[in-house]
Parts: structure tokens; C-alpha cells; sequence
């Protein structure tokens, strides 16, 4: 929690610690807790004690993530056959944040098994923002390519300019890619 925002908005308020923690349903040393940075409150909690303090989550440090959900934005292929891009079935569906999310943050559905078989079906998580390919290489990425599909794969420089090799464990690399976008993967986790 960026520390000292919820004890200074309490005190503007003229609330004690035992009626913050009453109004909001925790105990006084949780509160305590919260307030001199000791531990993070649960997603829920830190909507409460911004509702009750007249805060916004935004206010709130981007650490407090317990619970807290993004937008399932759909699937991506990680083979290199022609799987194209589908929406999510339901564009209200989340899935639960990781840790280091923002509110750019979206997470796509793996479908397919060029990463490892174990990774068939997994969350992958990017911020949805522009980024320069050439900070892209290297780094394992969601790319959507000219022909409508998008892959989870490792970028690195092609051998014509503005092009890429799109690598991956088990499927053959795809050389020379035409990329239209990329983000880099920020986090990865089993349903």
C-alpha cells in the first residue's frame, strides 16, 4: 500500500482505528497492519476502506491484487498452424489478476502445445500498450501476425528487416514473420 495514504485519510476523517475497522468489517490490528505497510490488504478490503475513506482503488498501491480480476480477452495458439484468433465467448469474463497487474492488463487462453503439453489451456498475461519490437527480442510474447493469428512465442530478429523467427519448444520455428503487434508475456499460471 503506498503507506501513509489510508492512516492520513482516516485521520481527515476523525475516525479512530476501531471505528475504521468496525465500519469496514476487519479487525483494529488489521487495520494497524494495513496502515503502517506491514501487510496488503485482499482486494475486497482495500474497495472497502477506499470506499469508506472517500479513496479510489487507483489511489491504493498497484500491489493490491488478492482477488482482484481481468478481463479474459480471449485465445491465443501456440502451435504454428493457422489458429486464428477468437474473441472470448463472453466479453464480461474475468479471470484472477497476477500480482503485477494494472488496469492495462488482459488475459488470453492458450490453446495448443508447441510451449509443452502442460501448458495447453494456461492463462497468459500481457498490459494491453504499444510496445517497440525491438524491446520485444528475446522475451516470450502474445504476437498477432498478418494472416489473423496469434501466437505465443519467443521473438527474435528475422533474416529481413522488420521481420521475425517466432520460436517455440516442440513446433519448428516460423521464419521471417510479419508481425502487426506484440506484447510481451508478464505472467503465465494454470487455470
Amino acid at each position: 500500500m503506498a503507506l501513509g495514504i489510508i492512516r492520513e485519510a482516516r485521520k481527515a476523517a476523525k475516525l479512530s482505528l476501531e471505528q475504521l475497522a468496525d465500519d469496514v468489517g476487519l479487525s483494529v490490528s488489521q487495520v494497524s497492519r494495513i496502515e503502517r505497510g506491514l501487510r496488503n490488504p485482499t482486494y475486497d478490503q482495500a474497495k472497502a476502506l477506499a470506499s469508506r475513506l472517500g479513496l479510489t482503488i487507483g489511489d491504493l498501491d498497484q500491489t493490491v491484487t488478492e482477488g482482484r480480476r481481468v478481463p479474459l480477452a480471449g485465445y491465443v495458439g501456440a502451435g504454428a498452424r493457422a489458429i486464428l484468433f477468437t474473441e472470448a465467448d463472453d466479453p464480461e469474463l474475468t479471470v484472477e489478476a497476477p500480482e503485477n497487474a494494472t488496469d492495462l492488463t488482459r488475459a488470453y487462453e492458450i490453446r495448443g502445445t508447441s510451449l509443452g503439453e502442460l501448458f495447453d489451456r494456461w492463462l497468459v498475461y500481457i498490459d494491453d500498450t504499444p510496445q517497440k519490437m525491438t524491446s520485444l527480442i528475446g522475451k516470450l510474447c502474445i504476437v498477432e501476425l498478418t494472416d489473423g493469428r496469434r501466437l505465443v512465442k519467443k521473438v527474435i530478429k528475422g533474416q529481413i528487416p522488420r521481420r521475425f523467427t517466432l520460436l517455440s519448444n516442440t513446433e519448428p520455428p516460423i521464419y521471417d514473420a510479419e508481425i502487426v503487434w506484440a506484447a510481451q508475456v508478464k505472467d503465465m499460471r494454470p487455470q
